[in-house]
């Protein structure tokens, strides 16, 4: 079985109730690819403290312990001290994504906020320095604690919306589950798989109210070059669909061969690309113009629609060759 991460920094005491915050640790990248492993460090807002830092390996094998998504306890006697948390994936010693939120623990309450290191940040350089990148976007690092859920166990390994973002069970590279109810949650509660409560004093009216984060600078970045795919107006630039009797364009592999077949195909927006990988090759996302639902299992078929306009490359999991999707308005 996998084993949970479980983390408990003693803040003060360990008096009932438990004043808690359990930070759900989440990825869509999936491991040892591009990262093996992560640091969690917690300061204390107030005077930069270091209340923890412990890091981690990420095995991305089945049966193996130190899989995502993990769960960490971070709780004090009633206190509601402000925290900074920065949540770093690894390659090696080498940082490669970067998750900083700011946030109160809130008196008597056990509450859950989920964490992402997502491909979409690993080549994010542009946010300010009170702004983090979470799913691809700068997003102000303060987070409205009296907007989140009470914490529920079913909540680590469960996704309460669907924001867009293909968070993984690293150890299978599968897809989390949806919860029963996450298609009624509105779009603008939606933060990194999970469904906020409506901003105090809304009334449960949503409308008219900010946003859990201040957006900032949501326009999605390029990285170092290229042409950054644009989502249009679907909402997703990629998803994944049932292979229909002719596609657009097919890639494929042979074992034995070194590279994809063709290596670059042209389509234009909503059209569908099927990938038919061979036992020994993959397919895994190629940063900085890419997406991650460009992610095909060694042995496997699967279809891609492709909605977003622009570059979308990939590689396999050795990164020793690399194809493209180019996607034309």
């Amino acid at each position: 079985m996998k084993r949970a991460l479980v983390l408990c920094l003693a803040l003060a005491g360990c008096e009932q109730p438990r004043t808690e915050l359990m930070i759900g640790v989440v990825t869509d990248i999936r491991a040892p690819n591009l990262i093996d492993g992560a640091e969690l460090l917690v300061t204390r807002a107030q005077d930069g403290f270091i209340q923890q830092q412990v890091s981690w390996q990420i095995s991305g094998l089945p049966n193996q312990p130190f899989n995502l998504p993990g769960t960490y306890g971070v709780y004090s006697d009633g206190d509601e001290i402000k925290l900074d948390i920065v949540l770093t994936g690894l390659k090696g010693a080498t940082p490669m994504v970067t998750r900083r939120a700011v946030l109160n623990l809130v008196e008597g309450k056990t509450l859950f906020f989920r964490m992402g290191m997502t491909l979409g940040c690993s080549t994010k350089t542009d946010c300010l320095a009170t702004e983090s990148c979470v799913e691809g976007v700068c997003r102000n690092v303060e987070v409205n604690s009296l907007q989140l859920p009470d914490f529920d166990v079913t909540l680590p390994g469960t996704l309460t919306c669907n924001g867009g973002t293909g968070y993984i069970d690293t150890s299978t590279g599968a897809p989390l589950p949806m919860s029963a109810d996450a298609a009624s949650c509105p779009p603008e509660l939606c933060f990194e798989g999970t469904c906020l409560k409506p901003p105090p004093g809304s009334g449960g009216s949503v409308s008219d109210e900010p946003s859990p984060v201040d957006p900032g600078n949501t326009s999605p970045d390029a990285g170092n070059g290229g042409s950054a795919p644009d989502a249009g107006t679907t909402g997703t630039a990629v998803s994944t669909v049932p292979c229909p009797t002719t596609p657009a364009a097919s890639i494929s592999t042979t074992d034995g061969l070194s590279g994809y077949t063709p290596t670059v195909v042209n389509i234009t927006a909503g059209q569908i690309v099927r990938f038919q990988m061979s036992p020994m090759h993959d397919v895994v996302p190629l940063p900085p113009n890419t997406h991650p639902a460009l992610d095909v299992p060694a042995g496997t078929t699967e279809c891609l629609q492709f909605f977003g306009v622009g570059s979308f490359d990939f590689t396999n999991s050795p990164m020793t060759f690399t194809g493209t999707v180019q996607v034309a308005p």
